[in-house]
């Protein structure tokens, strides 16, 4: 996964101050619900970030596990194993 420290600091973050925004907005009744709104929009993006990252990675592995030969020769040579189209 590339992105897993924006991904883990977003989920932990917008969930650690949803609570808090929520107090505010219903018992308090201080703050109003545009910010509890952004918290869940902010939280749902972690989300949609998190779930794009399994699903590339989850590709990335049947690649490699479909072509396994192409997998040993790109590791021996450190190179990416990119598909080249012909013209």
């Amino acid at each position: 996964m590339r992105n897993i420290l924006i991904i883990a600091g977003t989920i932990v973050t917008t969930s650690v101050l949803a609570p808090i925004l929520w107090y505010l907005w219903i018992v308090l009744g201080t703050a109003n619900s545009n910010f509890y709104f952004g918290i869940t929009l902010a939280f749902n993006v972690g989300l949609i970030l998190l779930i794009t990252d399994l699903i590339f990675a989850f590709i990335k592995r049947e690649f490699y596990i479909e072509n396994i030969e192409l997998y040993k020769i790109c590791k021996k040579t450190n190179k990416s194993p990119r598909i080249e189209l012909a013209y």
